[in-house]
């Protein structure tokens, strides 16, 4: 039976073997049009159709109450109780962790876990809210009045 540690160190030769070496970068396949980093006249949209593709969900919003709401929603949709958030201008100003906690969530700021216990939260975690996206359910952005999210 293959240890982790040898299934690890067989990918690195094989990689090698290959001809991948450290600092040199390797051919890599076609992803069709994921990553397509042109955001043509509407970023918002472009993003929100990328996004889509790859299996995320988009909620665009209008201002921070749409995106407090937003946010809220999708939390209560999900069940989460432990929660991170993370920093940020934006997020620090939607006040997120009062509004969670008015949830009965159990928050932890990522900005305030030590490196000695942190990663146990880290890993507990239901969902993260990181530059106003949510890791597990989909992402806010905020956008145009008007427009609606894929």
């Amino acid at each position: 039976m293959t240890t982790p540690r040898e299934a690890i160190l067989q990918s690195v030769r094989q990689a090698l073997h290959a001809g991948n070496r450290p600092g040199q970068a390797a051919v890599i396949e076609a992803r069709g049009s994921i990553g397509y980093q042109g955001a043509e006249p509407d970023p918002v949209s472009r993003f929100c159709q990328e996004l889509t593709a790859t299996g995320g969900y988009v909620n665009v919003v209008a201002d921070r109450q749409a995106a407090i709401a937003g946010t809220l929603e999708l939390v209560k949709a999900s069940t989460a109780q432990r929660i991170l958030v993370g920093p940020g201008a934006f997020i620090d100003s939607l006040n997120l962790p009062e509004h969670l906690a008015a949830l009965g969530c159990d928050i932890r700021l990522t900005g305030s876990l030590s490196a000695a216990g942190g990663h146990d939260h880290l890993f507990a975690a239901d969902l993260g809210i990181s530059l106003a996206q949510l890791t597990s359910s989909g992402s806010h952005r905020p956008g145009r009045a008007g427009t609606t999210g894929a």
